[in-house]
């Protein structure tokens, strides 16, 4: 249904909504990183019908390594239920992301997209 008139209290509030949306686009306050990543990879996702991912912010390819394998590899040595590292890696970043960054290792391709 698209509107064809607006109410007077719809027009009423255009100077508002103006005046607002002017002082964000002139706003020379740096932005929230964090807050503005986390923000647009939730939209992403539900704009695709996906349920929300846990979200990692890391400062560099390095940090996330460091976050998320390093620990599976460390659980690993010390895992005497013989669980290997792709089983953990999958424990910790689901099935999908992990047949998606094993393959990329394997035929060593560079398709891995960073936010830091």
């Amino acid at each position: 249904m698209m509107i064809e008139q607006l109410t007077p209290q719809q027009q009423a509030l255009i100077p508002v909504y103006r005046e607002n949306w002017r002082k964000i686009a002139l706003s020379t306050e740096p932005i929230e990183r964090e807050a503005a990543a986390k923000k647009s990879v939730r939209f992403a996702y539900a704009a695709l019908g996906y349920k929300e991912p846990q979200i990692i912010i890391c400062d560099s390819p390095r940090a996330a390594f460091d976050r998320i394998f390093i620990p599976i590899f460390e659980t690993c040595q010390k895992s005497p239920s013989g669980r290997n590292i792709k089983q953990e890696i999958t424990a910790v970043l689901g099935h999908d992301l992990t047949y998606k960054i094993l393959t990329q290792i394997v035929t060593r391709k560079e398709e891995f997209f960073f936010l830091w």
